[in-house]
């Protein structure tokens, strides 16, 4: 089976751990790439939910005890050991700080701000 590539927003490489939760269970995970608008990560050896509704936690700092990054998301497929995540939602934190590591990232702020736009476009017309 191939995917077909519909991805809108640019993702940038990012191999992160991320800890998944969902309404019965909390999995380890690895960011593999991630965008304003969703993210790849590896499927947890656990895995069994049935769940499309969940939670990403990710800390970015090492001294960090809280979530730098809380995004509610769902899952768009699972296939061959990675689960593809569309955001949902996030609060203006979470928001700003996936802002600036994908400026960081990219090294290209006008990209970002005409994805950023993109995005805002997008969700405004739902």
């Amino acid at each position: 089976m191939e995917l077909k590539d519909q991805r809108h927003f640019i993702r940038v490489n990012f191999a992160h751990d991320v800890r998944i939760l969902t309404q019965h269970s909390s999995f380890k995970a690895e960011v593999l790439d991630i965008s304003l608008h969703g993210a790849l990560i590896s499927e947890p050896e656990q895995w069994h939910e049935q769940t499309q509704e969940l939670e990403l936690c990710m800390h970015l700092g090492e001294a960090s005890s809280e979530c730098d990054l809380r995004i509610k998301g769902r899952v768009c497929h699972c296939h061959g050991g990675h689960i593809g995540i569309e955001f949902l939602k996030m609060d203006i934190e979470s928001a700003s700080r996936l802002r600036r590591l994908l400026e960081l990232n990219l090294g290209d702020e006008k990209l970002l701000m005409r994805q950023f736009e993109q995005l805002l476009d997008t969700d405004l017309s739902h």
